[in-house]
């Protein structure tokens, strides 16, 4: 088993990393596609795209990102990508605002965020990250969803769920950050900062909950 537990920084973002993976022989390069769970753990062992036997050692890491490059030994490379995931896909951009909608669109929140799924925003869409049957989800949501909004399914890119407090993924040092998770109290009006990956939102009459935060894509800041 090959070991690599050195994070270098990402070539997507650092010009250097990405001339030295340039620079490598080809056989001094591994690549690794990874799941959401595995990408998450700190230590993981698995298999590289020809085949070779990795393990990872990424202890300063909330998450790995795609085009992260870790070193091993005898200063071979390590580069991570990200398996895609499938999606829920909420369109709200045909559903009436009233009242009504509103209630709806609060209560599918609620149901989301009670079963911990990793939720985006994306204009007027919500997506959904599948973590079991596609239709299990989907039964979960249709029955609390506003008049003309409509469900379907797309696979996406998993960064999208990512959560996007400041704590979460690379700092400006090209390290990672320990991911974390927030509460809000309509009624107290706090933060607190925490070592696991999931949000609460309180208000008076009960909770939700919704893992990794809410996602908006393409602002870096989570959905208020």
């Amino acid at each position: 088993m090959e070991l690599y537990d050195t994070y270098l920084g990402n070539e997507r973002t650092d010009d250097d990393v990405a001339a030295r993976v340039a620079a490598s022989e080809d056989e001094a390069v591994r690549r690794v596609t990874l799941d959401e769970t595995t990408r998450r753990r700190s230590r993981f062992r698995t298999e590289a795209a020809d085949g070779t036997d990795v393990g990872v050692v990424a202890t300063d890491a909330g998450s790995l990102e795609p085009g992260d490059v870790l070193a091993g030994e005898d200063d071979g490379l390590l580069v991570v990508a990200l398996a895609a995931r499938e999606a829920l896909v909420v369109s709200m951009a045909e559903a009436t605002a009233t009242p009504e909608t509103m209630a709806l669109a609060a209560k599918l929140g609620h149901v989301v965020g009670n079963r911990h799924r990793d939720l985006a925003v994306r204009g007027s869409d919500v997506l959904i990250a599948v973590a079991e049957s596609t239709e299990r989800q989907r039964a979960e949501v249709e029955g609390h969803l506003p008049e003309g909004a409509t469900v379907g399914v797309e696979t996406v890119d998993p960064t999208l769920f990512d959560d996007a407090t400041p704590e979460h993924g690379h700092d400006s040092e090209g390290g990672h950050g320990p991911e974390g998770h927030g509460h809000t109290h309509g009624d107290e009006g706090h933060d607190h900062g925490h070592d696991d990956e999931h949000t609460h939102a309180h208000d008076g009459d009960g909770h939700s909950h919704a893992r990794g935060g809410v996602r908006t894509p393409g602002t870096g800041s989570d959905a208020s």
